[in-house]
């Protein structure tokens, strides 16, 4: 009898804390790392842990949504999904003290901008297209009215050549208000509700095959 030993390498999804849906709430922000050029030049340019944040929407069967403003366009993402593209660490923050009729309406606010492009541009309070933490910043001060967020001048100075290729011909907004997603996270009012390790693992598999 001869046999063959097959190692095989996969990938492991070891995010199992943010998964539980009883932490979430309507408006809860879910932040995360991205993988890639990008994430890493917005936590750069932004002295940030994170990269990329989405707004929490809990349907009528409990099942988690994040609404998020991501290339192509604004969409809503299964939680699970949401959270595969983190490269190593989320967090979950909450605004203190919101009623829930101001969260439901910030949310309401959100997914009024389903199908619209992502904004490259990083354009603040223009929403013919949005970028994420504008998505967030636009949800609660013009859905909820709450103006929770302070914006404040877009320094692009680190990573400069990344962002000469990102905005092309376009004129880097220098100077111009924004608000990234570690502002979201550093506002005062914003508690941690968790944060973590969110990654992928890789484990190898041994199979032996027998044959005659």
């Amino acid at each position: 009898m001869w046999f063959l030993l097959f190692l095989i390498v996969f990938r492991s999804f070891a995010c199992t804390p943010f998964l539980d849906s009883s932490l979430y709430q309507n408006g809860d922000i879910l932040l995360q790392d991205l993988r890639g050029s990008f994430g890493e030049s917005v936590e750069n340019t932004t002295g940030s842990a994170f990269s990329h944040v989405g707004l929490v929407r809990v349907d009528a069967q409990q099942k988690i949504w994040i609404v998020e403003a991501t290339t192509p366009f604004v969409k809503e993402t299964p939680l699970a999904t949401y959270l595969r593209r983190t490269r190593s660490k989320a967090a979950l923050v909450r605004i203190k003290d919101l009623q829930k009729q101001d969260a439901i309406t910030s949310v309401n606010r959100a997914m009024t901008h389903l199908g619209k492009p992502y904004d490259r541009h990083f354009v603040l309070n223009e929403t013919s297209a949005l970028y994420c933490s504008e998505l967030i910043y636009d949800a609660y001060s013009h859905g909820a009215g709450l103006y929770v967020f302070p914006v404040q001048p877009m320094d692009f100075s680190e990573n400069l050549e990344y962002w000469q290729k990102w905005f092309g011909d376009h004129p880097i907004p220098q100077g111009e208000l924004g608000l990234s997603p570690q502002n979201t996270y550093d506002f005062p009012r914003a508690k941690v509700i968790l944060e973590g390790e969110c990654h992928h693992l890789r484990q190898a598999l041994f199979q032996t095959l027998y044959t005659n």
